[in-house]
């Protein structure tokens, strides 16, 4: 960012900045600077725009938000289904590839929920 001593007040433009605003960055003079204990802006504008940025930010801290039950059981159906497509992906992949063993036990598994591979 620019030095506030290289570049003119926005509404004084014949006046050196002495500072930017806290909230925009617009260089002020110290005719237009107003001041607050949250910093130094360019107008009452701003500074009352920051002021409720602050307020915002610090009820958000004390409270953050939460997911909803809908967001909540939402994540959960989708953990189960990827579990559940992880789970049938490694037995269907252990009984159609025919690993000895285990490919046994995973047709068997198939063969329980309806599904039959070729032999």
């Amino acid at each position: 960012m620019l030095d506030a001593t290289l570049s003119g007040c926005i509404n004084h433009p014949g006046i050196e900045a002495t500072g930017r605003c806290k909230q925009c960055g617009t260089p002020f003079c110290g005719a237009c600077e107003v001041r607050s204990p949250n910093g130094r802006f360019c107008s009452t504008v701003c500074k009352d725009k920051y002021e409720q940025f602050a307020a915002r930010a610090r009820q958000l801290d004390k409270h953050p938000p939460r997911g909803g039950i809908l967001m909540r059981l939402r994540i959960f159906v989708f953990k189960i289904a990827g579990l559940v497509l992880a789970v049938g992906a490694i037995v269907f992949g252990l009984a159609y590839f025919d690993v000895p063993v285990a490919g046994r036990i995973a047709r068997a598994l198939l063969q329980l929920v309806g599904v039959y591979l070729p032999q």
